[in-house]
């Protein structure tokens, strides 16, 4: 009932939104203390982070705030309680002037008048703390700069004392060698090279540098797109191509260690399991171990059958079972066919990144997994695992990947089974410390991968991509110059 002079609210309502009005109001104040630390994340200045107009204006206006509504929420309760609303008016009215205002108007204001026509002065510290974080959060503090005087010329006895390392220049840049793979190894019109991937082997007692590339099975080049071919028939690569960095033949070709198919070697590296169910090419589900006779790879004008023998996927495809896989592909033809037996696997998510992503979607994982060859013979996929963050105070974003990135994670892939397993690289990294406590057991500790896959560990391409743009700007450690 509103009066001339006076307001008057029923009691149960007065109490009603007295009290809903004094925590919504300190749930405000909560949100603005919340505020204060968001600061570290600005983009007002310079660099990223905190500047002199967020620390002395935008910050003692958040804490005004948080002041002002802690009162507003206090009169508010006197209201709910006596009635008495003036001092809730009042301090509401002000501190919805503070934050329309001072919130909004007085840091630019700072930051425009004061801090710009004096920036190098008084966005120095700032300037230092970017410089610091960017460089710890992109694993920058180690690097050593060393200066190197390209004077010296080369003699005979240099070339001499570093012959292994002049055995291991590579001559051979990838993109015209996967053509050239593509047309002496290719072998039939659905198989394909997808990449060229670098590593070091001990080959005939000496630590050689050489060039390998999968030969996977790319289903868009079958000669008969059917279902049966797809999903029964044609179910996976076969072997690899793998030559010296440095070597050609008289017809200016690359020359091959391991050739062909079935997989020829003439040094001591042999593949004994060359099938490839699990590769980079995104091929669909597949069934293995059914009626219907599996392709293994070609033999002069004769297919050779094969027989899964591996762990990988689901068996027991029992009629519930193919009703839910039908479901999931959408395909009524896996409950119709007559092929699958009890004992058949279905395998899929077949794409290696794909897979990792499955079993750790907490990861961002590198764009270029390569193959290794193990000591027993079998191929193994490598894939590099990120983690990474927005939230690094101070540090300065780097395009889609934010502004923290540890390569914490190795991980390998059997490319017969599909079996994926996950390597801590940096146990230092506080967010890979945190997956082992939610996840424990998914992550191993890197001492626990077989030595003849850790011995194939690289530096990671997309790692020292995203280092050296980093470094370009922040080689500089001085803030007056940066």
């Amino acid at each position: 009932v509103i009066g001339p002079r006076t307001v008057h609210v029923e009691r149960q309502a007065r109490l009603h939104l007295g009290l809903l009005a004094t925590v919504l109001i300190g749930v405000k104040a909560w949100g603005y203390q919340l505020d204060t630390y968001d600061l570290l994340y600005s983009r007002r200045g310079v660099v990223f982070g905190a500047v002199y107009a967020d620390i002395h204006a935008a910050l003692p206006i958040l804490q005004g705030l948080i002041v002002l509504c802690a009162l507003t929420a206090l009169a508010c309760l006197l209201f709910a309680l006596r009635a008495i609303w003036r001092p809730a008016v009042l301090l509401g009215g002000l501190t919805l002037a503070v934050a329309t205002v001072g919130l909004s108007l007085y840091p630019e204001f700072v930051h425009r008048f004061q801090v710009v026509p004096n920036e190098s002065m008084m966005e120095r510290p700032y300037i230092a703390q970017n410089i610091r974080l960017t460089r710890l959060a992109f694993g920058l503090t180690d690097v050593q700069e060393e200066v190197f005087p390209a004077e010296r010329e080369l003699t005979a006895a240099d070339l001499a004392r570093n012959d292994l390392t002049i055995k291991n220049v590579r001559l051979w840049d990838h993109r015209p060698l996967l053509a050239t793979y593509r047309q002496l190894q290719q072998i039939r019109t659905y198989y394909d090279f997808v990449d060229v991937d670098n590593d070091r082997y001990m080959i005939n007692g000496e630590y050689r540098q050489v060039m390998l590339s999968p030969r996977e099975l790319s289903y868009k080049n079958l000669p008969s797109r059917i279902w049966i071919n797809e999903h029964f028939t044609y179910t996976h690569g076969y072997g690899v191509t793998l030559g010296p960095v440095n070597r050609i033949s008289a017809e200016g070709l690359p020359e091959f260690f391991i050739q062909d198919i079935p997989p020829v070697s003439i040094i001591d590296l042999k593949v004994t399991r060359p099938e490839i169910y699990y590769g980079e090419i995104p091929n669909e589900y597949v069934f293995t171990r059914t009626k219907a006779e599996e392709f293994d790879y070609p033999s002069g004008e004769k297919n050779v059958p094969a027989t899964y023998t591996g762990r990988g996927g689901v068996t027991g495809l029992s009629f519930s079972r193919k009703l839910v896989f039908a479901a999931y592909f959408g395909s009524l033809k896996i409950l119709l066919s007559n092929d699958i037996l009890p004992e058949s696997r279905i395998l899929y998510h077949r794409q290696i990144r794909e897979r990792v992503a499955k079993v750790a979607p907490f990861l961002r994982l590198d764009q270029d997994p390569y193959l290794v060859i193990t000591q027993g013979g079998r191929l193994v996929w490598l894939v590099d695992g990120y983690t990474i963050s927005d939230r690094m105070p101070y540090a300065q974003p780097f395009g889609r990947v934010g502004n923290y990135i540890r390569n914490s994670v190795k991980a390998t892939v059997d490319a017969y089974e599909g079996s994926v397993d996950l390597y801590v690289s940096d146990p230092q990294d506080p967010l890979i410390q945190t997956y082992q406590r939610i996840f424990p057991g998914l992550l191993k500790p890197l001492e626990q991968m077989p030595r003849d896959l850790r011995a194939h560990l690289r530096y990671p391409q997309d790692l020292f991509t995203i280092q050296s743009h980093v470094y370009a700007t922040y080689h500089m450690q001085d803030p007056q110059i940066f």
